[in-house]
């Protein structure tokens, strides 16, 4: 095994101090090797308690706002034959399962391919390897989760667009859209790729407003049925990629 500070990202100028590596063997592999990949909706951006590496030194060269909370939504999930949820088994160490979390807030489908990113340091990699090229993915997942193509299609930009100036129209949005789950379908690909075994679950994103309160009053009722439908339609494209 080699240590080393040498990194894709980096010049090996910074220090780090070895100290002591443990292995501890187990009996048997675990029955479930999960990951959670993918953008804000699933690091758990605004559930708070972010894990210190994915959230530190903001303004820096190097700072880092992947935003992975310990309440995001595949640590909820209990898997089929256990009584804990993925959380619990995972900060219990518990040798039933394998639990790795590499999403990241603000990431596009283009951070999660293969290669290294288009450069260091943006929203949605920062200083992290692309998610697929980050050592997670085996034969032995059993499990995949995931939420992307949301900042691809930019849905951000769509509400701003929509409050200051009225919504773009409706086939450049789907466009947009159909773009984004065009580049969804890669990911996937390449995630079945290096994890033949695995159980991939994309998951979809929820309704922007409520369908019966208003609950804004910067975003007009006729835009938010916009935005709601754009969403939908979002959905039903994402599920077309799934079943292929």
């Amino acid at each position: 095994m080699v240590l080393t500070n040498t990194t894709d990202d980096g010049t090996a100028d910074e220090d780090v101090a070895w100290d002591a590596v443990a292995f501890q063997p187990l009996s048997a592999k675990p029955k479930h090797m999960v990951v959670a990949m993918g953008d804000s909706y699933t690091s758990g951006e605004g559930a708070g308690s972010y894990s210190p590496e994915s959230d530190r030194d903001h303004g820096d060269s190097d700072w880092n706002a992947c935003r992975r909370s310990p309440n995001a939504w595949p640590r909820k999930v209990t898997l089929p034959g256990q009584t804990k949820t993925i959380g619990a088994l995972a900060d219990s160490f518990d040798p039933a399962l394998d639990f790795q979390f590499t999403a990241c807030s603000g990431a596009k489908t283009f951070q999660m391919t293969q290669g290294n990113p288009h450069a260091w340091g943006l929203d949605g990699n920062f200083h992290e390897k692309t998610q697929i090229d980050s050592g997670t993915l085996s034969g032995d997942t059993t499990l995949v989760m995931l939420t992307i193509g949301g900042n691809d299609a930019r849905f951000d930009n769509k509400i701003q667009t929509c409050v200051m100036e009225g919504c773009p129209s409706e086939a450049s949005m789907k466009a947009d859209i159909d773009n984004a789950v065009t580049e969804t379908r890669t990911v996937l690909e390449q995630i079945h790729e290096l994890a033949p075994n695995a159980t991939i679950s994309l998951t979809g994103y929820p309704l922007l407003f409520s369908r019966t309160q208003a609950c804004s009053t910067l975003v007009s009722a006729s835009q938010r049925v916009i935005l709601n439908n754009i969403a939908e339609y979002f959905e039903s494209k994402q599920r077309g990629s799934r079943s292929r």
